[in-house]
């Protein structure tokens, strides 16, 4: 039985904890610690950002409900933000096979790998020593592609001569270890660097159901809201114009950030299966989270984004007024094509004119407008998005009679 175990501070890293009983237990040589752990071992992987058997194996050494082993893992390793991408069922089924102390090998950790030292930031530190008492190594700090800060937005530190190959068989507490002064830095950052930051932290920090939906991708809804989708008849899925996104994308962030996260030009296709969720990586969702400017609840929720064409489609569906086709697919910027997939799609019944053309039962007339309200048509129609002034006509006179007049009148 272990006497004195530390109970974890909030978001304190595994790691971490390890480092303060070492402290606690007295011993001088860090072996003794290690083998007093993990009965008699020389050593253990006891600095993995993925949790791994050590968990168990020292839960299992305390008195009955002193610490949850699936609360330790999901709230003091890396484990909720390497399999945010899965569903549900495979997150509970992993979570599970780890309490048991079953090693477990995911594909999502390896575009990233390892951090070379373990890393904290000067305000959470001083933070920390104000309510605890003692500066402790964060779990979110560890995240490999955050480079600054979540909370505080300045950049994360590591300390001089302390690198990942050491956190394997040695402990290190950072309340001992933190220089006496560390300038918290915060000049030269860019702005999307602080809210990528911020995302892959709530990566890590939302609830474990917050997971990967196949019904639909949010994601991939906001990013063709944003004009990159390319409707297709062959795919249930959002297809985006990957080529035009990765431009863009390397625009936004640079070249190095998005080749990082999902290599060079060839790897375009990345980006559709991502938003088909067909890809684990957390950074690649979170980068193009960033870009879409959507919250990460939303891009996890269970609730389907609506499509901006959907919305269109329904609401202008619902105004009883008679559109021709192609006035309609130019007021939406698409074809006629492509307004026969929306329709199947969103299972919509057409509510316009299959033909333009006049008929013998239509009727013609003419309006006639003054220099100034010629210019407040023209006004009108620039900010209406239709093309044609006689679409537009048609559509304010319609709209009126609706509006104003019942068919019995």
């Amino acid at each position: 039985m272990l006497n004195h175990f530390p109970t974890p501070y909030p978001e304190e890293w595994w790691w971490s904890v390890l480092c303060r009983y070492h402290v606690r237990s007295g011993h001088s040589h860090h072996q003794t610690t290690i083998r007093e752990l993990f009965g008699n071992r020389p050593t253990a992987a006891i600095g993995s950002i993925f949790p791994n058997n050590t968990i168990p194996q020292v839960t299992s050494q305390l008195p009955p409900g002193l610490l949850d082993t699936a609360q330790l893992i999901t709230g003091h390793t890396l484990f909720l933000y390497y399999t945010r991408c899965y569903s549900l069922a495979q997150k509970k089924k992993l979570l599970g096979q780890l309490c048991l102390g079953t090693s477990v090998v995911i594909t999502s950790i390896r575009r990233f790998g390892q951090l070379p030292a373990p890393r904290y930031c000067p305000r959470c530190a001083e933070q920390d020593r104000e309510a605890h008492g003692e500066a402790y190594w964060h779990i979110e700090h560890q995240i490999p592609a955050v480079e600054v800060c979540p909370q505080h937005g300045c950049r994360l530190h590591s300390i001089e001569g302390l690198d990942a190959a050491k956190t394997r068989y040695s402990f290190a507490p950072l309340d001992a270890a933190l220089p006496e002064f560390v300038d918290a830095e915060m000049q030269d950052i860019p702005s999307w660097h602080i809210q990528f930051s911020k995302i892959l932290y709530s990566y890590a920090t939302l609830p474990l159901s917050c997971a990967a939906t196949s019904t639909h991708s949010n994601l991939a809804i906001a990013l063709g809201n944003m004009g990159y989708e390319v409707i297709q008849v062959h795919s249930p899925h959002t297809i985006l114009d990957a080529k035009r996104l990765y431009h863009d994308l390397t625009e936004q962030y640079g070249q190095e950030i998005v080749k990082r996260v999902f290599g060079d030009e060839k790897a375009i296709c990345l980006l559709n299966r991502v938003c088909k969720w067909e890809c684990l990586t957390p950074e690649r969702y979170a980068l193009l989270q960033c870009f879409a400017g959507i919250d990460s609840a939303t891009v996890f929720s269970s609730k389907r984004l609506p499509s901006s064409l959907e919305n269109k489609l329904r609401t202008m569906s619902k105004t009883g007024i008679r559109y021709g086709k192609k006035q309609l697919c130019e007021h939406l910027g698409i074809t006629a094509a492509q307004l026969n997939i929306l329709a199947r799609k969103y299972n919509l019944s057409p509510f316009w004119t299959q033909k333009d053309t006049l008929n013998s039962s239509s009727h013609k007339i003419s309006v006639v407008f003054s220099d100034t309200e010629h210019e407040r048509f023209k006004q009108a129609l620039a900010q209406s998005g239709f093309r044609y002034p006689r679409h537009f006509a048609h559509h304010c006179i319609l709209e009126y009679l609706n509006t104003h007049f019942s068919e019995e009148d």
